[in-house]
């Protein structure tokens, strides 16, 4: 097997790797298609089935502008909230103060948005049923205020008399005022979908902690996914406010985020199409058969329960899927046993004397932890230099991933401070010491399981470097060159780019590691940490990985930290050992001098044996 069969401008169709170009081009003319035929509604229907479609439209722009806070991992029931607020924002603005139609609907989407950080800032530094509640809580205090703030909001009168747009007078003219809307929206998140931030929430999704390590903030990433959302729904809230001419409180029930959380479900995450397809099948089949209430909910219960067990995944990721395969040859997935394709093994005669006259790149001094009443680290100090590659080792909890913890920024000491090339890096957040010059891996979530092998590495490789928050959403990664070539630079680096095109999920474990790898190494750091990385792996993944590390040696001058509880692994690869227990450093040398050391001896072994 060559790693030559793909080459690197043949990856740039990956970079956003969510379906090849031709599947890609029908999926548009199917759009377009569709979009020409229900223009032609009005012509063809009557006034209820305009006022359906209407419906349907605002749904579909709903679960679009949804979709990236639930690929990112988090469901919220606040997107109801911020369609009533963008509502009762424009009804307030447009009735009672005669702002005009197109001035009062921007800024009803951002008086929706602002709400949306009021609750984001502290909610989402929370995650899962917590971050839920919070969304739930802020949707029942949003209808408490609208239902007795009767000064501004008209109680449970509501507000009426609310325009119509200008130049609009029939609901078959509206009806093209909706389509348009939701057009435009749909198109602005296909291109949202398509840039570094689309990219980002679905690292997020896949494992908040390793996009953390290759430089994506977390948190900035979910507040813009939740913010922006909020500010669309709160302009589709403004359309619907004019298209009904009236609303109250009982106009905006709790269903209502549940049935937006319910069509992006049945829909499919995976595609941005899938909240079309979704929107429309949850909203259009209960209003062409008039069923309302219970019998709405009941449709849309029936439906989750239905994808769940035969199109787990959604409607159009199946879809999407099944055309795919048909259209395409599959992506190569190796088998266990199988080789990877690599250049001679590097011969090592390093010596590890000359690392002491090389600058220190990574400087640990006197950190500590503690855990309640557990001390994890304590006083624990050693230096990287250049270059050099360091092996951390210790019995089970002798605080080694802790101390990676601690000089990686996800945790804080208690004491002391690690420098990275002199700056301080003690305080500072993981995504913020991967752009400084230290990445780690994790033993456990080593890749983005649902992305593709080729952008796990992308993701890193752009995620690492600073960006235009603009650019970071509107530009498409693939027109990037110089990102897709480096990506692809790394991964035949590592052997693996002739499986660039397949989903990191279903490598072989081995093949995982050695993405995880990958995945550090696209950060171009100075300091490459790498927490159990051949745990697991057969004997001939790990001699592919100790020629891939040889490798990275020769070719960068990157320093290693390596914590590895396969001893003949830090004693071929590392030039000098830290030794832990119980949190403390025993002893530190050459890996023969530390490795013989009577106390490591009893530390492994127990006295007896040693």
């Amino acid at each position: 097997m060559s790693s030559s069969a793909v080459a690197p401008e043949d990856l740039s169709v990956h970079a956003t790797g969510r379906t090849p170009g031709l599947t890609r081009l029908l999926g548009y003319a199917a759009v377009v298609a569709v979009t020409v035929l229900v223009a032609t509604v009005p012509s063809l229907a009557g006034a209820y089935t305009n006022h359906i479609f209407i419906l349907a439209f605002l749904a579909v722009g709903l679960a679009v502008s949804y979709r990236p806070l639930l690929i990112a991992g988090q469901v919220s029931l606040a997107h109801g909230a911020f369609y009533a607020v963008g509502a009762y924002g424009f009804a307030i603005l447009a009735q009672k103060h005669g702002v005009s139609f197109w001035l009062a609907v921007p800024l009803a989407g951002v008086v929706a948005s602002v709400a949306s950080i009021v609750i984001g800032v502290p909610s989402l530094r929370t995650a899962g049923a917590y971050f839920f509640l919070c969304t739930f809580a802020f949707s029942v205090v949003i209808t408490s205020l609208f239902q007795n703030f009767t000064s501004l909001t008209g109680g449970f009168a509501g507000i009426s008399g609310i325009p119509y747009p200008p130049g609009i007078t029939t609901e078959a003219d509206f009806f093209y005022v909706a389509l348009a809307a939701c057009v435009v929206i749909v198109a602005i998140f296909v291109v949202l979908d398509r840039s570094l931030w689309g990219l980002e929430l679905h690292g997020v999704g896949a494992s908040p902690e390793l996009a953390e390590a290759v430089g994506v903030s977390r948190f900035a990433t979910l507040l813009r996914a939740f913010s922006v959302g909020a500010f669309f729904a709160g302009i589709l809230g403004s359309f619907y406010a004019s298209f009904t001419g009236f609303i109250a409180p009982q106009s905006f029930d709790l269903w209502l985020s549940v049935s937006i959380l319910t069509a992006v479900i049945v829909g499919g995450v995976r595609h941005i199409w899938g909240g079309v397809l979704g929107a429309a099948f949850v909203t259009l089949i209960p209003l062409l058969f008039h069923w309302k209430g219970s019998g709405d909910a009941i449709f849309g219960a029936v439906c989750v329960i239905v994808v769940m067990f035969v199109m787990r995944r959604g409607i159009a990721t199946e879809l999407a899927e099944l055309l795919s395969k048909a259209l395409h040859r599959a992506p190569a997935v190796p088998a266990q046993s199988q080789l990877w394709a690599t250049a001679e093994d590097i011969v090592d005669e390093r010596d590890p004397a000359v690392f002491a006259a090389r600058p220190v790149v990574l400087d640990v001094r006197d950190i500590a932890k503690s855990f309640g009443g557990v001390r994890a680290v304590r006083g624990v100090s050693f230096t990287v230099h250049e270059g050099e590659t360091l092996g951390l080792i210790g019995p089970n909890g002798s605080g080694k991933t802790t101390t990676f913890n601690l000089i990686s920024g996800f945790a804080r000491p208690d004491q002391g401070a690690v420098h990275l090339r002199g700056q301080s890096i003690s305080t500072a957040s993981p995504h913020h010491v991967v752009r400084l010059g230290l990445a780690r891996s994790f033993q456990a979530s080593a890749v983005f399981g649902h992305l593709s092998v080729f952008e796990n590495v992308l993701l890193a490789v752009r995620s690492s470097q600073p960006t235009n928050p603009v650019a970071r959403m509107t530009m498409p990664v693939r027109r990037r060159g110089k990102h897709t070539v480096r990506a692809a630079e790394v991964l035949a680096e590592v052997g693996l780019l002739d499986f660039a095109d397949t989903q990191a999920d279903a490598l072989p474990y081995g093949h995982k590691k050695v993405l995880g790898l990958a995945v550090g190494l696209a950060t171009n750091p100075a300091v490459l940490c790498l927490d159990e990385p051949a745990t697991g792996m057969t004997d001939v993944e790990i001699a592919h990985l100790t020629t891939v590390l040889r490798r990275v040696r020769a070719n960068h001058d990157v320093a290693l930290v390596i914590i590895e509880h396969r001893l003949a692994v830090i004693r071929e690869l590392c030039d000098r050992v830290v030794a832990l227990r119980s949190g403390e450093v025993i002893a530190e040398g050459s890996p023969r001098d530390v490795l013989e050391a009577p106390e490591v001896m009893t530390a492994f072994l127990g006295a007896s044996a040693a």
